[in-house]
């Protein structure tokens, strides 16, 4: 008898809690479905969204379904496209990193880093303008010291990544060619 009274309150409450739940209204969206206009109406949300935009440099994104990116970091592309293919560096041996065709001259379009090196600048000057085209189109209110700084910082990582682009991928420059 006291099992039978023990499941039934079991069943009592179970019943109650998913009539409870069914009553409730839940918002399940997803980060990468916020929008614009819900971001910048949150208190931080200009600040999300630069935060967001420097964490690009440093993040290790999913890539052409390599994972991680096999430790394909914007800041580490950067540096290895550009002092590896001058003489700042030297590479005592031969190494499996497809990094080391940069040292031999040798790296191409086709290469991981150099392709992911890509894709992650644009993904980064994506976001930069939609901060800055906010700010041109006068949606952006109560505009201080602190959300200038911010827009003004999103125009340098915009233009970063476009003369780190122009740099790496542009055809060389030469005089009566």
């Amino acid at each position: 008898m006291k099992a039978l009274l023990n499941k039934v309150i079991i069943l009592a409450v179970g019943l109650s809690g998913l009539i409870f739940l069914s009553r409730c209204n839940f918002d399940y969206g997803l980060t990468d479905s916020i929008t614009t206009d819900k971001l910048l109406a949150s208190k931080n949300g200009l600040e999300e969204i630069c935060t967001g935009n420097l964490a690009l440099m440093k993040a290790l994104l999913t890539f052409q379904g390599q994972g991680d990116g096999g430790n394909n970091i914007y800041i580490r592309q950067y540096f290895y496209n550009s002092e590896f293919a001058s003489d700042n560096v030297v590479c005592g041996q031969s190494t499996p990193d497809p990094l080391y065709l940069s040292f031999t001259y040798e790296h191409n379009p086709t290469q991981i880093d150099v392709a992911y090196f890509w894709w992650v600048s644009y993904k980064i000057i994506a976001s930069a303008n939609t901060v800055i085209s906010m700010y041109e189109q006068n949606q952006i209110s109560n505009l201080d010291k602190n959300k200038m700084q911010m827009i003004g910082e999103n125009y340098f990582i915009r233009a970063f990544c476009y003369f780190s682009l122009l740099n790496f991928h542009a055809k060389q420059y030469a005089i009566d060619s």
